[in-house]
Formats: structure tokens, sequence, C-alpha cells
């Protein structure tokens, strides 16, 4: 009986350990080396910059690449002479409908010396993190669509600005 015992305890210390190691993902090396010290555009997108009169708009990645159901972190930055207000966001399959992806962005400074003082305008952060599911397809194009409202001090009144980024994602 006390043989039994021993036996049945370690049974469950062999099944813990089990446990514990193979939960633990295979792939954190690629995922980290994906990953940027700082954010910036990446090769397969639309657009980096929207430049309107209000300003400039661009949407930076903190990733090299975007893989599926590896999440990762976009950063909405704003340049202009206005106070942006809020930023309204979300990602939609663009070749197959995967429904639509709210992003909910919030302000963040980029880095640590955020207020550049050689730039006419102070820059304006905003980031959400976010994933692409995978599908049947191995490479996606994705598209987010902004709705960010501005905020003119001198008129007394809000501007919406609305535009769209594609993006591509792959299946690995």
């Amino acid at each position: 009986m006390y043989f039994n015992y021993r036996l049945s305890i370690l049974t469950s210390v062999i099944i813990c350990l089990f446990l514990c190691t193979a939960c633990k993902p295979a792939n954190t090396q690629k995922i980290k080396a994906n990953h940027l010290t700082k954010p910036q555009c990446i090769q397969t997108q639309s657009v980096c910059v929207h430049e309107t009169k209000e300003g400039n708009f661009s949407l930076l990645f903190n990733v090299k690449s975007v893989k599926t159901e590896i999440p990762f972190r976009l950063y909405m930055q704003y340049q202009g002479p206005l106070q942006l207000q809020s930023v309204n966001a979300y990602m939609e399959g663009k070749n197959m409908f995967m429904g639509k992806i709210p992003l909910f962005f919030q302000a963040t400074p980029l880095t640590k010396s955020d207020n550049t003082k050689t730039l006419p305008y102070k820059k304006q952060t905003l980031s959400a993190e976010t994933m692409v599911v995978a599908c049947s397809e191995p490479n996606m194009q994705w598209r987010v669509w902004f709705t960010a409202k501005l905020f003119d001090k001198n008129q007394q009144k809000t501007i919406t600005k609305q535009f769209f980024v594609d993006f591509d994602s792959r299946y690995e």
C-alpha cells in the first residue's frame, strides 16, 4: 500500500511537469525575432503616411511582417496642428471576408523621446494590440479602416477624417 501511494505521487508529479513543459510555445525565438525595437511601416503596407491638409497620419507596426495568430501592435500616429480627440478603427479581410475586427486605440508614447523639437508639430500616438486569424488562404490581405476625430481650437469645431491602410499576412 505504501508503494502504491508513492507511485501515485510520483505519477502526479511527472504529469504536472509534462503539462508545464508541453504548454510552452515552441516558436518563441521566431516570434521575438519578428518584433521590432521601434515601430515602423512594413513592406506589404499600401501606404505609410496619409498626408492631408489637417496633418499627416501614419500607421506603424511593431513587427517586420504580420503572421497569423501571433499578436502584434499597431501604432496610429498623427502629426499636425490640431488636437487628436479619438480614433475608431476596425480591420477586415480584403480578399476574404472574415468579419470586422474592432481595434481599440489608446494614447501611447511611441518612444521615451517622443517630443521631437525639430518637428513643427507634436506627434500624437495611439496604439492597439490585435492579431489576424488563419483561414484557408496562406496569404491574406487586410484592410484597416480609421475614423479620426480632430479638434480645431481656433475655429472651435471637430473635423472627421476617414482613411484605410491595406497590408498582407502570412500563415506559418
